[in-house]
């Protein structure tokens, strides 16, 4: 019995030390990626939040190893069809997850270390990509989605003003700033006179406007202190932004740096908003001053009120009401485009959810006769 042990224990050492002699030396090369899940945003981007198992999936899914064949042109250094370089592709890189942590481990075996370490690193590299170009996909159905939804507010707006403008032209309304609302026809001499001279001082100050472009042009429009809600929000946080700019830069800080190129956005954008604002408040007051120069033009002179109060009073309800609607959506419009523009920022600069936590090595020595017997089972 004993003797049989010894030839079987021989036989064992004589078939491991031909199989340590057949079996190719093996390097074995690995690469470590980091998840960044703290401090994401996972619901304004419209994902869902990173699972470590879907992403080890992932990183040796056929989409990702394909790639890493393309890039290294495996097939041709492999001297095999497409496929048969991504099947010994796949046979060749493991992907891991350390037990209670965020990174992943992507190891790669080959008989050339130094190859060994190319597949690792160009695993990893074209795992990131592909997460990246999955972020930049959904932040921008995300974007498609929010400029929906402003571009419906826009249409609002604009019908609540069309329909504040029809009622103001059927009552001969006088609504100006520094005025106040009345009907033409209730207008005392003294009222008439008063809504002229506003009149006067309004048409100087969009013919003004008209001359101006860029900051110049924003600024004298704040001026005009028209109570415009967009105006009022977005003009204290664009020059917040510009501080922040010239803060940055007097840091020393280089045009081409991620946090100068992010501030440099806010303010486009902040800027189109602004623009934009301005554009529509020129529109509507021009198309007020016009209305309120037609209901003046025909009117008659009187020394007092005449009859009908009630009726006036019923008229500028009416208009009041159209105008509180379109104050109404011009507000909500503000606090949309203002979530927006910070979205927008967010969302067109996307937050690298993967970042590459330490790079493959090339290995000075090939793996345990174990760990080479085990890849060939593989």
């Amino acid at each position: 019995m004993k003797k049989q042990l010894l030839i079987a224990l021989a036989t064992a050492l004589l078939l491991a030390g031909a199989l340590f002699n057949v079996l190719p030396r093996t390097f074995q090369s690995t690469a470590t990626l980091q998840l960044n899940r703290e401090g994401y945003d996972w619901k304004q981007r419209g994902n869902t939040p990173i699972s470590i198992d879907t992403e080890i999936t992932m990183i040796t899914s056929k989409e990702i190893l394909q790639d890493v064949v393309d890039r290294l042109t495996l097939d041709e250094r492999w001297e095999l069809s497409n496929a048969q370089a991504l099947t010994k592709l796949s046979k060749q890189v493991e992907s891991k997850a350390p037990k209670g942590t965020d990174l992943i481990t992507i190891t790669s075996w080959d008989t050339d270390p130094e190859m060994a370490c190319h597949l690792a690193d160009a695993v990893a590299t074209a795992y990131q990509a592909r997460r990246r170009a999955q972020e930049t996909t959904r932040a921008q159905k995300v974007l498609a989605t929010l400029q929906m939804q402003l571009k419906d507010q826009q249409d609002k707006v604009e019908e609540a003003r069309l329909r504040m403008i029809e009622v103001a032209e059927r009552y001969g309304i006088v609504d100006l700033p520094k005025h106040g609302v009345s009907v033409s026809r209730a207008l005392t001499p003294g009222g008439a006179s008063k809504a002229e001279a506003v009149i006067a001082q309004i048409t100087k100050q969009l013919k003004a406007l008209k001359e101006l472009e860029g900051d110049p042009l924003l600024q004298n429009a704040v001026l005009l202190d028209l109570t415009e809600p967009t105006l009022q929000s977005l003009w204290p946080t664009y020059q917040q932004f510009q501080l922040e700019k010239e803060g940055l830069l007097n840091a020393g800080l280089e045009a081409e740096h991620p946090s100068i190129v992010r501030v440099e956005r806010q303010i486009v954008q902040t800027r189109q908003r602004l623009e934009s604002t301005v554009e529509d408040i020129q529109k509507t007051l021009a198309t007020k001053v016009a209305i309120a120069e037609k209901a003046l033009k025909s009117l008659e002179p009187i020394g007092e009120r005449r009859d009908g109060d009630l009726d006036e009073r019923r008229k500028v309800a009416e208009y009041a009401e159209a105008r509180k609607s379109y104050e109404l959506q011009k507000t909500h419009l503000a606090n949309m485009q203002a979530k927006f523009t910070t979205e927008q920022v967010g969302l067109t600069m996307p937050q690298i959810t993967v970042t590459m936590h330490e790079g493959a090595t090339v290995a000075a020595e090939p793996v345990h006769f174990i760990r080479r017997l085990a890849l060939v089972m593989r």
